[in-house]
């Protein structure tokens, strides 16, 4: 616990350089790329992380940082590189993908006289690992589970992200969201705009590219900074006709709204993959959800929608915390600081007990 609350807290920058990554090949072919973190004392138990969508997966800084502080904290760690993440792809490929994963670690925690590995899913990777711990073949066979940032509807997400909207007890609430969400989102649903498949590749390619061009840079989290990046990027890539719903789907021209709505109405029926009740319902690991409440990609409410969803009675612990963002943590406010740290002692808690199967 001590070793999480230092790494994991906002007053630590770097992460601890100490433990051992190594990159493995996983998979009958091999190909599945993912980082394997080793403690430099013998392992307590063993965490799989499912990461989110991003192009660079595990190796991305924020990613790398939480294996490296899973490991410091005693724990085996294995991160995998899932294909259709890497791509900003949602896809019911990620799970097959994740119980690929979660077999190597399970081969490689017995050998090594470790308790069964428990599921650390961060962001969108919620839906792959609910979908592994939720599935018949591995119910049994996982010690726990924990989500953070994960969520619950996955087009009420595309809609907070690049819109900044919630409905709340039948009332439209307007949070703040980040701007460069966008492209991540329409690559998502690109297929139900409308349009040819020839132009859905190069759409696809180009909002890929405005993601791979503006995420994680602070100095563009606002569309004066991302315009001019738009308008070059649909010069350089798209023929003309396809530059204005380019911008749309960057939340850069007038209606994004009606586009979006209107593809993810298209788009229910093939994202059925994404619904978390049906794994919810059959779960039997002790679940911990976690969220930051100033989480601009997929906003803090998804925690209480989860909850809502686990089987009555069903053993989990629920954190929300004004310490996390969307991958990176903040000091509090001095009048914060006490609950603050108090939510933190027992997220440390719940991350180093879960894996143990000591989770009250």
């Amino acid at each position: 616990m001590g070793t999480l609350i230092r790494w994991l807290g906002p007053w630590s920058r770097r992460p601890p350089a100490s433990a051992a990554r190594d990159e493995q090949r996983l998979g009958p072919d091999r190909q599945l790329r993912a980082f394997l973190y080793r403690p430099r004392r013998p392992p307590l138990a063993a965490y799989l992380i499912a990461p989110g969508l991003h192009p660079h997966g595990p190796a991305d800084p924020r990613m790398d940082r939480l294996g490296r502080v899973l490991a410091e904290a005693g724990f085996l760690v294995l991160a995998p590189f899932l294909p259709d993440h890497l791509s900003l792809r949602a896809s019911a490929n990620a799970t097959a993908d994740l119980m690929l994963a979660f077999d190597e670690l399970e081969a490689l925690a017995r050998r090594e006289a470790l308790p069964p590995p428990s599921v650390f899913s961060v962001s969108f990777g919620s839906n792959p690992a609910i979908g592994l711990c939720g599935d018949p073949r591995y119910a049994d066979r996982v010690r726990g589970l924990f989500l953070f940032g994960g969520f619950a509807d996955f087009r009420r997400v595309c809609r907070f992200a690049t819109l900044g909207e919630w409905e709340h007890g039948g009332e439209l609430v307007r949070l703040p969201y980040d701007p460069t969400n966008p492209p991540g989102v329409f690559l998502n649903v690109v297929e139900h705009l409308g349009v040819g498949e020839d132009e859905q590749v190069l759409l696809s390619g180009a909002w890929r590219t405005m993601c791979l061009r503006t995420w994680n840079r602070d100095e563009l989290k606002h569309a004066r900074a991302l315009r001019p990046i738009a308008r070059r990027l649909a010069e350089e890539a798209l023929p003309a006709v396809l530059r204005p719903l380019f911008l749309q789907g960057c939340g850069l021209e007038a209606g994004t709204r009606e586009i979006l709505l209107d593809a993810l109405a298209r788009a229910a029926p093939h994202l059925q993959f994404c619904d978390p009740r049906p794994s919810l319902a059959q779960i039997k690991a002790p679940v911990v959800i976690a969220h930051g409440r100033s989480d601009a990609v997929v906003c803090f409410h998804e925690a209480a929608q989860l909850r809502a969803m686990l089987p009555a009675g069903h053993r989990h612990r629920y954190f929300v915390t004004g310490m996390f963002g969307h991958g990176g943590s903040r000091l509090p406010s001095p009048r914060a600081v006490a609950v603050e740290l108090q939510t933190l002692w027992r997220l440390a808690h719940s991350m180093a007990a879960l894996p143990l199967g000591e989770l009250a």
